[in-house]
């Protein structure tokens, strides 16, 4: 018996001396952005130029991975809400009836993006990064679908087709943020 009490007293003492131990009482301060590889991300997107840009202009010391995906989600949203009213827009003004059917299209599809990015918002929210990832693949193929409109004519204005793409862009580098986070 006095076995058994004697190594419990040793047990406690061994986990007294972990809890105030120098060595473990020190927290690793860990910077939140070195969770975040810009390279690696990027390197998953449409265009990894644009990415690098994008990414280095919005992290700070304090951006860790899920600030991160609210911020290009918040970008994303914000071109793809730009580019519904552009195209509900163009849609009133035209009388040309292939041109109102693709801005039709367009439209939707840019409401599409615009659902898909309110759900990964939620799901960040909420901690399911595979929510995140399904939004942003939503509103990614919203915008890809959108451009393949215009692969016959007529063309698309080169003015609209670089705010396509900038959402095709912006909405790649969501899904390969949200990619990363799980």
């Amino acid at each position: 018996m006095t076995s058994l009490a004697n190594s419990s007293l040793l047990s406690c003492f061994f986990l007294v001396f972990l809890f105030i131990s120098p060595s473990s009482s020190k927290q690793i301060e860990k910077k939140p952005t070195d969770d975040i590889n810009v390279r690696v991300i990027c390197s998953k997107t449409t265009n990894p130029t644009f990415c690098s840009t994008v990414l280095n202009s919005q992290i700070t010391k304090r951006t860790d991975i899920r600030s991160l995906a609210k911020i290009t989600i918040r970008l994303a949203y914000s071109s793809a809400k730009e580019n519904y009213a552009i195209f509900g827009g163009l849609l009133n003004q035209t009388t040309s009836p292939v041109l109102k059917q693709r801005y039709a299209s367009c439209s939707n599809k840019y409401n599409l993006a615009i659902s898909g990015l309110g759900q990964a918002t939620q799901s960040l929210n909420s901690g399911n990064y595979k929510g995140v990832y399904d939004g942003a693949t939503s509103a990614f193929d919203a915008g890809e679908n959108c451009e393949d409109e215009f692969e016959v004519p007529p063309p698309e204005d080169e003015k609209l087709k670089r705010k396509t793409t900038k959402f095709v862009d912006l909405s790649s580098i969501v899904l390969a943020v949200s990619d990363y986070l799980h």
